[in-house]
């Protein structure tokens, strides 16, 4: 029964989250032991995934594999522990004195050891998907995604939907970041035909997701999944604008008539692998919901700052040494500018996570 209505109260909130939090806050009330709440906990798992098997109906098949993959493992974890709930609260019982602190144990003993015992059983488990779900992968050429309209009746699957278009535009825009140093450090051309078609495929999706979380009702919406909305909205803007300027940047490689010398391509070199670990970092905070990955942003931008600070120093020297060469590095300030730039729309999308968590 615990399992059941772990499974069903998750489902209708769509939060794991908020059930364990109520599990939890029932423990220290002393409303519910720890056996109970171990099986509530387990219906979490599979209540979760309630939510990606909607928004999963209409997508790709790899799409629709992955949802139902997510659920069929928490099925059969639940399945192997039910019968071993009062032995498994007894050992979980020895790893510490209060209830609230055993069943966040138990919450995560129950994932990683379900995972452990999953793992070497990967290919039967996807080809037991391939006859649950049965249909051959085609390649993809919708560049919006899977944005079906029919969602938009269900805001919180909607909500989802963007989200999941969000984070494959901030994935693309993160490659976008390796082909820049291709390009520009390396004078890459594939790379920087590569940034061309991903700049396009980004402005696409941003103007198709912009759209359509425009029209998802936030009427219908948890204050939560509103606030989430607002932060896509503005996160895309970001995402866009770190795409315009990591082509941008490496279009620079391609003129004939700028000119950087070894110096200068080094410093700035190690400028820019500063600014892609900070939008790496974003992007990781905006997938994963982690404040402490959006916080550790703080020190890698002091870094770069400090580094900003001194190449700009170390330019200012030698072209006060070198005025017979003005041409060269003549445009290293303004690359240094985009990169400063592309910082800070980084710092703002995991500024905009932080309002969400």
């Amino acid at each position: 029964m615990g399992i059941a209505l772990g499974t069903l109260f998750t489902a209708i909130t769509s939060s794991s989250s908020a059930t364990t939090c109520l599990v939890i806050a029932m423990s220290m009330e002393g409303v519910i032991g720890l056996p109970a709440g171990i099986a509530l906990i387990i219906g979490a798992n599979i209540g979760t995934c309630v939510l990606e098997l909607i928004a999963a109906l209409g997508t790709n098949l790899a799409t629709r594999r992955t949802g139902m993959a997510q659920f069929l493992i928490n099925v059969i974890g639940a399945l192997l522990f039910y019968p071993f709930l009062q032995p498994f609260a007894d050992l979980i019982s020895l790893t510490a004195t209060e209830t609230p602190h055993l069943i966040a144990n138990a919450h995560t003993a129950f994932n990683v050891t379900v995972s452990l015992f999953l793992m070497p059983l990967v290919t039967p488990l996807i080809w037991l998907l391939e006859k649950i779900i049965p249909g051959t992968e085609k390649e993809q050429t919708d560049s919006y995604g899977f944005l079906d309209e029919k969602f938009l009746q269900a805001p919180a699957v909607a909500l989802y939907e963007a989200e999941q278009e969000v984070h494959r535009m901030a994935g693309i825009t993160e490659d976008m970041l390796r082909y820049t140093r291709k390009a520009f450090f390396s004078n890459d051309r594939e790379a920087m035909k590569t940034l061309a078609d991903n700049e396009r495929l980004v402005d696409i999706i941003n103007v198709k997701v912009g759209s359509y979380l425009a029209r998802i009702s936030t009427l219908m919406l948890s204050e939560r999944d509103a606030d989430k909305k607002k932060s896509l909205s503005h996160a895309i803007t970001d995402i866009e604008r770190v795409a315009d300027l990591a082509e941008k940047i490496g279009e620079y490689s391609g003129q004939k008539d700028v000119v950087f010398s070894d110096a200068a391509k080094q410093e700035l070199e190690k400028v820019f692998d500063n600014a892609s670990q900070i939008y790496s970092l974003a992007v990781q905070s905006l997938r994963r919901q982690r404040r402490s990955l959006a916080l550790d942003i703080g020190q890698r931008e002091k870094e770069f700052d400090e580094l900003k600070l001194m190449y700009q120093k170390k330019y200012l020297v030698r072209q006060e040494n070198d005025i017979s060469r003005p041409v060269v590095d003549a445009l290293y300030p303004k690359v240094l500018q985009e990169l400063d730039r592309l910082n800070a729309h980084a710092n703002n999308i995991a500024e905009h996570m932080l309002h969400t968590t």
